[in-house]
């Protein structure tokens, strides 16, 4: 929870990707904030805590890997009982500068999503299926590869299962326990990589 409404020292916060990995958290990369002009209304004093989400489009230009996300929490120190639309708070801050200053890094894990799937099933022969899929995902192998790893991440790139095959050539996955929205499958054979979307209902 980025902020606490019953708190008596308001905070703002800022949510930062590297989407280029140069280690910079560049203008472009602020994805949510809560100053009322990036997808985020500011709390209200004594209101009910509730939690803030924002669905995050990944730049086509984005490498596979891990990327460095920034979560910065600062009171304002010009107006510290109060919320300021237009106070931005920094990606690089010095805490001790700044009211409750907190700053958390998380590793973002983007998988390669910008494929082809048309191309990949064609190359490949894998085929997944059901889709939209509620609990029992099928891999079917027609060429009989051998499996070796399945990994299942979330839209926002986060490894929500992953599973060493040991060389199966079908294979079935419970997906039952998957909140509903859509993931990315990608599965490891020798020498390949077949990367494609389902729906969880």
């Amino acid at each position: 929870m980025p902020y606490a409404p019953y708190d008596g020292e308001p905070l703002h916060f800022g949510v930062f990707i590297d989407f280029n990995n140069n280690n910079v958290f560049d203008a472009d990369e602020l994805v949510m904030k809560n100053s009322n002009t990036t997808n985020a209304a500011l709390p209200t004093f004594g209101a009910a805590t509730t939690a803030i989400t924002k669905t995050i489009t990944i730049p086509a230009t984005t490498t596979e890997g891990k990327h460095r996300m920034r979560l910065v929490r600062a009171g304002n120190p010009s107006s510290f009982y109060n919320y300021v639309n237009t106070f931005d708070v920094g990606a690089c801050i010095n805490v001790a500068q700044y009211n409750y200053g907190s700053i958390y890094d998380f590793d973002l894990n983007v998988a390669n999503l910008a494929v082809n799937d048309t191309a990949q099933q064609q190359e490949s022969s894998i085929e997944i299926y059901p889709n939209p899929v509620k609990k029992h995902l099928n891999i079917l192998n027609p060429k009989k590869d051998e499996l070796k790893n399945v990994t299942i991440y979330s839209a926002s790139g986060q490894v929500v299962r992953r599973r060493n095959l040991s060389n199966q050539k079908n294979m079935s996955l419970d997906v039952s326990a998957l909140s509903k929205g859509v993931y990315f499958i990608t599965i490891e054979m020798a020498g390949k990589q077949y990367t494609n979307k389902f729906i969880k209902e």
